[in-house]
């Protein structure tokens, strides 16, 4: 019986369907903003007030059903919760939900406020970001010179004036009044920067249309509020001077929605219509290694081909140098170990400047760098700071696990990293890999440098190649004589760690240790040097 009546009540249950649910989605947003600042007629307005004081009172108002639903048995089921969130929207069949986030989260006093510089140090990742993203809170700016609130563009502009007479007498002659257009207003500012770069734009136009040929330079990356976009740069030679030049422009940023091949060559073909440019006159394409712009049947490149077949597509050398580098760190297990062990270094320091001034305090020179598949400079600098101050960096890691006022979690992972610093394979991977990188960076750089030549490029990388075959058949013992100063230097002992062996009968003249430290260290070049 019971069975019965719960499907019953369960059937007479409505959800709403998203249209719906956008529909009151947007009754709730249109009544938060007319009631914005309403709480103002009731208080004398304070002319040092932020205007952001209006947002506050308005994340307070209840939102509050301004149609009755079409269906009556849901009736007592709607309420809407406004999350921190102004995109999250949910349905609760009571308020207690709202009640239990609230036990969860703690109220709105006991959360820091973000936008305090005093709470910045204090901050966690989640919030870091939004401050980053939405920026720290400004007073309401006036349009005035020297004024105390009127913003950082006309600041600039007084700092300006103080070395520049042109600036100087233009300010002068705004404060006695003798002229009343000043240009100094944020609208008349942003017509000029427009203006400027229409001018920019068709001055490029111009070099490229009498060129005639030219190659097209994609790249896309998500920005900061996480909408995708896509570079556009244009290679051509440059005529106008009377000499001739190959030089490459950048054209603007354009926002993408489909990533596909065929949505990014369909964003190419608009962008080159609003250019006036010609896509049958592109000659070459270079792109990265993303299957979605070099794919052979549904690339940007293929679907270009298939209209211009002269415009030959290039992959890009440095990215294909990087992946190469992301691959030979993802070789083995004992590779990945190690920038591992390299990126929780940074982790540890960086989570908190306490922690960071333990860092500077023991390691003068070179700063800790972070880990990063797309800096392709970022490995050798994270290897370079380590390489060159193990023994400073391990100071400040065994200060950090004796510290009194630090968290139990960071205390374990600093005596962790010490550990692992103190581990010779380590010492003897890092100078390794300080080595392999710094010559492919400095491949890298060459290949990256605006007058690098094809003839040019191959020499840099043949280069490459001879130094990598002379570095695997000598790399190894002067790697392994480096890695040894280095431990004497920390107070290490330089050995490969033993593991134990099965026991066996030996012969009266085998020498036992001395066969356990080489076959360590035959197994560390087998399997860790010559992959």
């Amino acid at each position: 019986m019971h069975d019965i009546v719960f499907c019953v009540i369960m059937s007479s249950r409505r959800y709403l369907s998203g249209s719906e649910k956008r529909k009151r989605k947007k009754r709730v947003d249109d009544l938060i903003d007319s009631q914005r600042g309403a709480i103002d007629k009731f208080f004398k307005s304070n002319a040092s007030a932020s205007t952001n004081s209006n947002d506050a009172f308005a994340l307070a108002i209840i939102p509050v059903r301004t149609e009755e639903p079409t269906n009556e048995n849901s009736r007592e089921e709607e309420h809407v919760d406004i999350n921190a969130d102004d995109n999250n929207v949910s349905d609760h069949d009571n308020m207690s939900n709202s009640s239990d986030a609230h036990a969860q989260f703690g109220s709105v006093d006991d959360q820091p406020d973000i936008y305090d510089p005093r709470n910045w140090d204090n901050l966690d990742n989640k919030a870091r970001d939004i401050l980053i993203e939405k920026g720290p809170i400004r007073e309401e700016e006036e349009e005035q010179l020297y004024s105390d609130s009127n913003g950082n563009f006309l600041a600039c502009v007084e700092m300006i004036a103080e070395f520049d007479l042109v600036m100087q007498d233009h300010l002068r002659r705004i404060q006695n009044k003798e002229i009343h257009y000043h240009y100094l207003s944020p609208k008349i500012q942003n017509e000029l920067i427009v203006l400027l770069s229409s001018n920019i734009t068709r001055s490029i136009i111009k070099i490229v249309k009498e060129a005639k040929y030219f190659s097209v330079i994609l790249d896309c990356t998500p920005d900061i509020s996480h909408q995708e976009q896509m570079t556009l740069l244009v290679r051509c030679v440059n005529l106008s001077n009377g000499k001739i030049n190959i030089e490459e422009y950048f054209l603007g940023f354009l926002n993408v929605d489909d990533t596909s091949g065929l949505g990014l060559f369909s964003v190419l073909l608009d962008s080159m219509k609003s250019l006036g440019l010609n896509i049958n006159d592109i000659r070459g394409q270079g792109y990265d290694n993303g299957s979605n712009m070099k794919g052979k049947h549904q690339g940007v490149q293929k679907r270009l081909l298939d209209i211009n077949p002269r415009a030959l597509y290039m992959p890009c050398a440095c990215h294909s140098l990087n992946l190469t580098l992301c691959d030979m760190a993802k070789s083995c297990g004992k590779a990945v170990s190690f920038f591992g062990i390299v990126q929780r270094i940074y982790v540890l320091f960086a989570g908190s400047t306490k922690r960071w001034n333990v860092l500077c305090k023991h390691v003068p020179i070179f700063t800790l760098k972070s880990l990063s598949n797309t800096r392709w400079e970022s490995r050798i600098s994270s290897i370079t700071a380590i390489r060159y101050q193990a023994k400073e960096l391990r100071s400040a890691l065994f200060e950090l696990s004796r510290a009194s006022d630090i968290e139990p979690k960071d205390k374990s992972d600093a005596k962790s990293l010490f550990d692992a610093l103190g581990n010779f394979e380590f010492l003897l991977g890092m100078v390794i890999w300080h080595d392999i990188l710094y010559s492919v960076n400095k491949v890298s750089k060459k290949l990256q440098s605006p007058d690098m030549c094809i003839d040019s490029a191959l020499n840099q990388i043949q280069g490459m190649v001879q130094y990598f075959e002379a570095y695997r058949n000598e790399g190894f013992p002067s790697s392994l004589i480096i890695s040894k100063g280095i431990a004497d230097e920390m107070g290490l002992e330089a050995s490969f760690p033993v593991k134990r062996r099965a026991l066996r009968k030996k012969q009266f003249d085998e020498s036992n240790d001395q066969e356990e430290i080489l076959e360590a260290e035959r197994v560390f070049k087998v399997k860790y040097f010559w992959l």
